[in-house]
């Protein structure tokens, strides 16, 4: 071939990628000076984003100012992954994009607020985020990434007849990848006024259908529905998809009036993995689970994994139901009820696994088998386990005991075989594990004798100090449990 001609044709070839190349936008509020989103100094207005947002190229990324952006309509994106990443200081110029360290003091709250009474009501908007990449789940092609945002006063009506599913918050349908880091997702609220579609109304923070998506330290909290999920409705008409996990997140304080999951309901889809995660002080009008797997097709897998975490003191009733073969894979978690309450209903399942390591009271369906490591009876609730103890500023509850029967090598060789991702090697605040702490999201281990807190209390010097006492020489950069001005912080 003349090389001529090869050098036009590779150009040509080469030519769309440089064309799709991705770019990105600086939003504020209100914009700034040319309000084209190349710069800070440039600021793209939000409401310029809103009338837009589904003519960007894959892969662009959008940095949120600080400030509450209220959604009036719906940023609904079709076959197209974006980046999406929040609580940029005001006074940030130029191109300055380091992803701030979270929590921040200069959050980015979508808000659906619309009617601006300060909750969700009716007037506000229903869905605040919505993706659909159509592609298969593992295929990142179209990714979407969320970052430092916080999701608030989405709100749902049902009407009578009215067949469609609420949205939620943030709604995902068909996406094959998504990634959601540092996020919080509260005070969204679902109703159905005439109790006559009361099943449509659940999930309200999220909801998601024939997707993948991860969740990485967040908080999903005080967010309510009518049924099938006070926070979150996972639903899959494909057997081959629907796949969500949670590592590192906080689910709590969830309502549902009425029935089937009051903080998840998980209806078909492949799997659900919670890891090293609390979901506690959920709590329904009936008494139903804080996390509900059920569909009336065997052939959905169904899978529900909890490993490292701690399900425990959600309403009146068990804290996990099963339903429909159904199946439950459990390692090293504490999961327990109030009172003399199952903590488990498993009705039938194609398979119950163990990992061991396990604080666990009653199965209600008594199917489960629990290995020799296990500590499985009906004496061990809330109350049994955690005292008056509640959750902490940390997003996790402190056991009462202080050793377990972790080893990282131990859990890792008895979930091998489960197929799934999962660091077992830290706990819920970013803590590493050490062998022989407590199971559950929290790794609590036996007291190393703390000096020297109470003179930091009263000194608040603003210093940071190690869990021993030991003075730091500035703000640690390393994840995990600090003393500030007398105070446990959380460093992520």
């Amino acid at each position: 071939m003349d090389f001529k001609k090869f050098t036009l044709i590779a150009a040509l070839m080469a030519a769309p990628a440089a064309l799709s190349a991705q770019a990105n936008h600086y939003v504020s509020l209100t914009g700034a000076g040319s309000n084209d989103g190349s710069s800070w100094d440039n600021a793209m207005p939000f409401s310029v984003l809103c009338e837009n947002i589904d003519t960007y190229e894959n892969g662009d990324v959008f940095y949120f100012k600080e400030g509450t952006y209220v959604v009036t309509t719906p940023l609904k994106v079709t076959k197209k992954g974006y980046t999406f990443i929040g609580g940029f200081a005001s006074e940030l110029t130029g191109t300055s994009n380091e992803t701030p360290t979270y929590p921040t003091e200069t959050p980015t709250v979508f808000s659906g607020d619309v009617n601006s009474d300060g909750v969700a009501s009716e007037g506000d908007a229903e869905c605040l985020l919505s993706f659909k990449t159509d592609t298969k789940n593992g295929d990142d092609t179209k990714k979407v990434v969320l970052k430092g945002l916080e999701l608030t006063c989405a709100y749902s009506q049902a009407s009578p007849g009215d067949n469609a599913t609420a949205r939620g918050a943030l709604h995902l349908d068909n996406c094959g990848y998504v990634e959601v880091d540092n996020c919080r997702f509260y005070g969204n609220v679902g109703e159905d006024p005439t109790g006559e579609n009361a099943k449509q109304v659940g999930g309200m923070a999220f909801t998601s259908h024939r997707s993948l998506s991860v969740f990485n330290d967040c908080e999903f909290t005080d967010n309510k529905a009518t049924s099938r999920g006070g926070a979150i409705k996972l639903t899959s008409d494909n057997k081959e998809k629907g796949k969500t996990t949670f590592n590192r997140c906080l689910i709590a304080r969830n309502t549902i009036k009425n029935d089937l999951g009051s903080a998840i309901c998980m209806q078909h889809g492949a799997y659900l993995q919670i890891v090293n995660s609390t979901v506690t002080g959920n709590a329904a009008g009936e008494e139903e689970a804080a996390i509900y797997a059920t569909g009336t097709d065997d052939s959905h897998l169904r899978y529900v994994y909890v490993v490292n975490s701690t399900v425990a003191g959600n309403g009146d009733g068990p804290q996990i139901e099963m339903t429909s073969d159904a199946n439950l894979f459990v390692a090293n978690s504490i999961i327990v009820s109030n009172g003399d309450t199952p903590a488990l209903s498993v009705a039938t399942t194609k398979t119950s696994v163990s990992g061991g390591m396990n604080v666990v009271g009653s199965d209600a369906g008594g199917v489960l088998a629990w290995g020799d490591t296990d500590d499985a009876q009906a004496g061990n609730n809330y109350a049994a386990v955690f005292g008056e103890n509640v959750l902490g500023d940390n997003g996790v509850i402190e056991p009462l005991a202080t050793t377990g029967k972790y080893t990282a090598a131990a859990l890792a060789e008895a979930i091998a075989d489960w197929g799934i991702e999962a660091d077992v090697t830290v706990d819920q605040t970013g803590k590493t594990r050490a062998d022989g702490s407590t199971p559950g999201a929290y790794a609590k281990t036996t007291p190393s004798g703390i000096q020297g807190v109470e003179a930091v209390e009263k000194a608040g010097d603003g210093a940071y100090y190690t869990l021993q006492g030991v003075k730091l020489g500035a703000r640690p950069t390393a994840t995990g449990i600090y003393i500030h001005n007398g105070k446990k912080v959380i460093i992520r």
